[in-house]
Parts: structure tokens; sequence; C-alpha cells
């Protein structure tokens, strides 16, 4: 298992800026704006991000019928990143009240969003670096819920630990799974001969 705790990644206001927009929040913010917000919420103190992945046989899986068409290959890679938490949704939750502050909360979120998506961007360089050693290719990845994919969910929480791992906690909530950061992602990404990847390709 591979785990990395606390990776230096930094996150620029336009990175930010872009995030609202795609979010359809920008409205009258600027990168100035929203490097000042930054700036004064400080985000990088309130969080604890982490990644751990870990490589299977796809024989490993003892029923793949809920994962359909997606292309399996030979092996896979299952990972998770989270940004953790040292107080940032407790920081959301008051800033959404802050009358005096109408943006930070929004931005503050969208800086979490840019941080996880860094943080599985980064996973899925390392998975695929391995991936070229034992001459495969990464293939499209799978984002894996409680409720899209639950036995995959069970399998990859009982590999993985990531509540004991990454301090990530999963409880219910009217017999829904609840996952604390929020900000948090479960995926697979299969491992593909250059055959396989092609046909794919073309499919």
């Amino acid at each position: 298992m591979r785990k990395i705790r606390g990776p230096n990644v930094v996150i620029k206001p336009r990175e930010v800026f872009y995030q609202l927009k795609r979010n359809r929040l920008l409205e009258t913010l600027d990168e100035a704006t929203i490097e000042e917000i930054l700036g004064k919420q400080n985000p990088r103190q309130l969080v604890d991000p982490g990644f751990l992945y870990e490589n299977f046989e796809t024989s490993a899986l003892e029923d793949r019928r809920e994962l359909g068409n997606w292309p399996m290959g030979g092996s896979f890679s299952a990972a998770v990143a989270t940004i953790g938490d040292k107080g940032f949704e407790g920081a959301i939750k008051k800033l959404k009240s802050d009358v005096n502050q109408p943006f930070a909360e929004r931005v503050l979120w969208a800086w979490g969003e840019v941080l996880l998506s860094r943080l599985a961007d980064l996973t899925v360089t390392l998975v695929g670096q391995e991936a070229v050693l034992e001459a495969h290719e990464t293939g499209p990845t799978l984002a894996i819920t409680p409720t899209s994919y639950p036995k995959i969910w069970q399998f990859v929480l009982s590999q993985l630990l990531p509540q004991e791992k990454l301090g990530i906690k999963i409880g219910s909530d009217s017999g829904q799974s609840q996952i604390f950061p929020v900000l948090t992602k479960f995926w697979l990404t299969p491992w593909l001969t250059k055959k396989e990847k092609k046909q794919l390709a073309h499919q």
C-alpha cells in the first residue's frame, strides 16, 4: 500500500477563480479578492491532506457485475484521497452565517475542491508510473460511492482501511453512508495492455 500524508500542494488563486467559474459562483469575484480572502482564512491550516492506493489483480473482486462494461483489464488500482479536516468544515459553517464576509464561504469551499482534485491527479499520476513499469497503461477512472457500487465500496474499505490510515470517518444517516470530510474521493483505475487501450479507444 502506498500512502502519502501532507503532500506539498500549492493552490493558486487563479485555480480557485476557475473552480468558482465552473461552479457558476463567481459573480463579482476576481483573483485579487480571492487571494485576499484566502490570505485571511489561511485554509492550509484547516486541512490535513493525504491519499493512498493499492494495486490488485482483477480476480481479487469476487463480484464484478456492479462494474458493468467498465474496462477492467487484468489489474487495477483502488485509491482514496481526502483534504483531511483540522477545522475546515467548521470554518465553512461559520462563514455561511457571516454577513460581513459574503464570499468567503464559497471561496474556501472552492479551494478545498481544487485541493481534492489536485490530490486525485497526483495519485493517478503515480499509479500511471507504476503501470508503465509493468508494460501497462491506465484507463479511465471510476468514482466509487456507497450507493453507486456498494459491493466494490466494501471491498475498497476493507483493503485500504481509510479510517485507520487517513482518519476518514464513515457513518450512517437514515440508512445512507456519510463520509467525513465531505471532500473525500474513492475511485478505481484499470491497468490495460496497449492492445486493450487501443480497443477501448475504438469503442
